[in-house]
């Protein structure tokens, strides 16, 4: 523990027996035989993600039959039989915006990489035969659109994106999946930023379930990594990223929520999930910017946060739906009533009707027959075309 997480971090973070097990190699497979009902992801084309090895998550026995039930087959990856009847909302930075369009993909997301790429910023779809919606709004640290910059760990501005307008939008979701991001490291920063949350958190109505998703660290020297560690993962100590300070981090925050909001959040220890994972992320890749001069340029990075998809993230879809969704026959079985809550049209918003996609099979041949629907995005209201530009 580092000595600067103070009092409100000590007490340690009560992760559920789910999230201790092990990973166990089920296949390695082309990409076009992955669960996704497309293959056009923020990875595609990047030849470190040209293979998609099928590590499935093997809980501790005491973890509820649901996360043991399908290891051996594709119904291990079937979202649809839990998100049916939900409202999720996914708000937080670039690695959020990976595991909701991973679930995106999971429920059969077909409408092109241009369509894809343009929610890295906002974005909602009708899945699983519209039985259910997903949305994302990018807020790289839990911050309104507007506010001023958050400190750095050197206490100067640091600038993050953020498209969320008020907190009220989670009312319209029967359950919201969020974290502050990885970059967010400057101690009292984050403190006050936690302590703000955790007082809206604690007032929002209690038919809206909280989900939040810990934190995860890049891994050090990620590229020589094959397969899924053997040992726990402890980062470099001081290292230029500071992914040595997520752990505790981690832990100060479920602190602060419980102490002021008791028992208001639910949590999903990604951390857990990602720690021996040093394989799978996407390595390199091209970053393009804009000089001060006007002039487009483009530079290759090293990337050891982000992952390849399919990969590791879809296991956290996996626990997240299992672990913190009623399925539809669970919601049949307690008499409980469909959420009545529908989707509003907002300007610039596109909406997808997308059906569900989740049998573990090889795509089918172009032109083939299919109930998915790759046709052109629509609107709710109406059936009026909405140009890729409006994606951006």
């Amino acid at each position: 523990m580092r000595d600067d997480v103070g009092d409100e971090g000590r007490s340690g973070l009560a992760f559920d027996d789910c999230f201790k097990g092990r990973y166990v190699k089920y296949g390695s497979h082309q990409i076009d035989e992955s669960p996704y009902s497309m293959h056009l992801s923020s990875t595609h084309g990047n030849p470190n993600c040209a293979r998609w090895v099928d590590y499935r998550w093997v809980p501790q026995a005491s973890c509820p039959a649901q996360l043991h039930s399908g290891f051996g087959h594709g119904a291990y990856y079937d979202v649809c039989s839990w998100l049916s009847g939900h409202h999720i909302l996914f708000v937080g930075d670039s690695v959020t915006n990976q595991m909701f369009v991973s679930l995106l993909l999971l429920s059969g997301f077909s409408g092109g990489k241009k369509r894809l790429a343009g929610m890295w910023a906002f974005g909602e779809a009708m899945v699983c035969n519209r039985s259910a919606r997903i949305r994302f709004e990018r807020s790289d640290f839990l911050n309104l659109a507007g506010e001023p910059p958050t400190p750095n760990i050197h206490g100067k501005p640091q600038s993050g994106y953020s498209h969320l307008r008020s907190w009220s939008l989670l009312q319209e979701y029967d359950t919201a999946v969020l974290n502050t991001g990885v970059h967010l490291q400057q101690q009292s920063a984050l403190r006050d930023r936690v302590h703000s949350l955790a007082k809206v958190f604690a007032a929002l109505p209690s038919n809206v379930t909280l989900v939040w998703r810990t934190t995860v660290p890049g891994h050090d020297n990620c590229s020589a990594a094959t397969e899924p560690l053997t040992n726990k993962y402890v980062p470099l100590p001081k290292g230029m990223y500071g992914w040595d300070r997520v752990e505790g981090q981690n832990t100060l925050i479920q602190s602060i929520f419980e102490r002021i909001a008791p028992g208001r959040l639910r949590y999903l220890d990604a951390f857990a999930l990602a720690n021996t994972r040093a394989d799978g992320h996407i390595v390199s890749k091209t970053k393009f910017m804009t000089t001060s001069d006007g002039r487009k340029v483009s530079y290759p990075v090293v990337d050891c946060l982000h992952y390849c998809m399919p990969g590791p993230v879809e296991i956290w879809n996996v626990l997240f739906t299992r672990l913190f969704l009623k399925s539809r026959r669970q919601q049949q079985k307690e008499g409980g009533k469909p959420d009545t809550r529908r989707l509003r049209r907002r300007p610039n918003l596109p909406y997808i009707f997308i059906c569900p996609s989740y049998t573990f099979q090889r795509r089918q041949p172009r032109g083939a027959a299919s109930s998915v629907n790759t046709g052109s995005v629509h609107t709710w209201a109406s059936s009026r075309k909405v140009t890729p530009s409006h994606m951006h």
